[in-house]
Parts: structure tokens; sequence; C-alpha cells
């Protein structure tokens, strides 16, 4: 009789354990490994930030100035620019925004003056004959209602624009300004003496170019009036001066303005709260 072989539980065999090991850490594996990686794209990324900003940057130069706008506004977004000098003469584009930035080059009509001009920018959206494009509109709103941040302004229809703040510059360079600010200031002042029908002999500046104080020289023509033409006067030529000071730059804060005759004999001065002291 033969014998026969007792198989082993198949619970007691090797090869049962390693598959056993192996399908226990791939369950642990499953359970305690990272989450799979999401897609780019998903709503959370694609949200627009409401909040407007914008920063402008101008570079004049003869006969041109370029502009730079740094934006979060999506690519397609329309802007108004604007160069505006003294006289309110005016050049205006309306620029799409390309990869977060507005970069234009505007050509300066010959006859403008040199002079001190503005640059202004606005992401409008009640700009007549140029509406933002639909995606723009699907972001902040039909009339940009929906524009958040402290450069969002209302606008006519109910809804927002972005208003970038507006930068002041010299045109084409600062030292071209300076300069021709000087001749109109010593124009000015020649005006306003020839206007005085030789009552005012001469305007100058404390020493150097220190405009802070100005000496003004009177005709013996002071003597002849009364104390209170006098002060009057002081008052009214004085208070003119000193404005025409601060407006050319020459001077900040407060600008004293004395009388003298042609002698160099002090005739008024100012007060410390106001008015004039007459001494002769």
């Amino acid at each position: 009789m033969t014998e026969q072989k007792v198989k082993k539980p198949i619970y007691r065999r090797w090869w049962f354990w390693v598959i056993t090991v192996v399908v226990i850490l791939g369950v642990i594996g499953s359970i305690g490994g990272e989450e799979p990686a999401k897609e780019a794209g998903g709503p959370a990324e694609q949200e627009q930030d409401l909040n407007f900003q914008g920063t402008l940057e101008v570079s004049p130069r003869d006969g041109k100035i370029d502009i730079v706008i740094d934006t979060n506004v999506p690519d397609g977004g329309l802007f108004e620019v604007s160069i505006i000098t003294g006289q309110f003469e005016t050049v205006t584009d309306v620029l799409p925004v390309q990869g977060g930035k507005v970069e234009h080059e505007f050509a300066i009509p010959d006859d403008w003056e040199i002079g001190y001009y503005s640059a202004i920018a606005m992401f409008r959206f009640n700009l007549e004959g140029h509406p933002q494009p639909e995606h723009i509109k699907a972001v902040y709103g039909e009339a940009g209602e929906k524009m958040e941040g402290d450069l969002s302004v209302e606008n006519n229809l109910g809804g927002k624009n972005g208003n970038v703040e507006p930068v002041t510059f010299a045109y084409p360079n600062q030292a071209a300004v300076t300069q021709k600010l000087d001749a109109l200031f010593v124009q000015v002042l020649d005006e306003v003496i020839e206007a005085s029908d030789g009552i005012l002999l001469g305007i100058r500046p404390s020493q150097g170019n220190n405009w802070g104080v100005v000496y003004v020289t009177v005709s013996d023509a002071w003597y002849y009036s009364a104390d209170h033409e006098k002060e009057r006067f002081a008052e009214q030529v004085g208070g003119t001066i000193a404005n025409i000071v601060l407006n050319a730059q020459k001077a900040k804060g407060v600008v004293d303005v004395y009388f003298d005759d042609a002698y160099g004999k002090r005739l008024a001065s100012p007060k410390m709260l106001g008015g004039y002291k007459i001494e002769r």
C-alpha cells in the first residue's frame, strides 16, 4: 500500500505568505499615500483677481513719450491713455493689455511747447466706441460693477472704472523745462515792474538765488502817499510777487517781501502774523 503524500494547508505554504504580504503592503500604500495631483486649471486657479491694480511709468524724449502700464487686468483689456499739456492739448489712444502690460509710444506734435505734462490711464467700461471685450466683461461685469480696490471709481453706467495714478513729468526733460521757467520768471517780474508805471524800480532776491526773501525797490513816489495807501500797496504788490515766486518754484513755504527806496532805506517790512509795518 503506497503512502499518500499529505499536502500542507494553503496557509502554511511559503508562497501564500509572500502573496499575502504583497497584497497588504499594496493596501496600506493606497490608504496612506499622497492623493493624486489635481489637474492644473481648476476653478480656483482660473479665478481672476477683481482688485484692480495698475502703475504708470513715463519716459519722455524729443518728439516722443513712451508709456508703460503694469496691471493685473487680463490680456485684451482696454486702457484709455492720454498725454495732456498745461494748455490742455491732448493726445489719446486706446490700448490693449498684453502679458500684464500696456506699452506705447506717443508722437508729440512739433508745436507743443516745453513744459510740465500729465499722463493719465483709465481702464474704462463707459468709453463710447471702445467697449471692453466679452471675456473682460465676464470677469468684471458688464459695466465693471464687480471691480474692487482703491483705484476703482464709479462710472455713469452704475459700474466702475479703474483709474491709474496719474504722472506729471517734464517734457522733453527737466533741464529744458527749468531753463524755460527761469526765462518766464524773469519776464513776469519785468512785466510787473513795467505795469507799475515807474513806481517799482527793481525786484531781486536777498542773496544769490534765494527767493525766499525778496527786496523790492520803490521810487520816491512812496513818500507822497498816506500810510494806509502804503500799507495797501505793500500788501498787494508783496502778495503778487510772493505768488509769482512760489508758482515758479523758486521757493517753498513763505516768501517774505521787503520794500526799500533807491538808497536802500527800509520802507516796509512784513509782519509775522500778516500785513506790513510801514517804516517810512
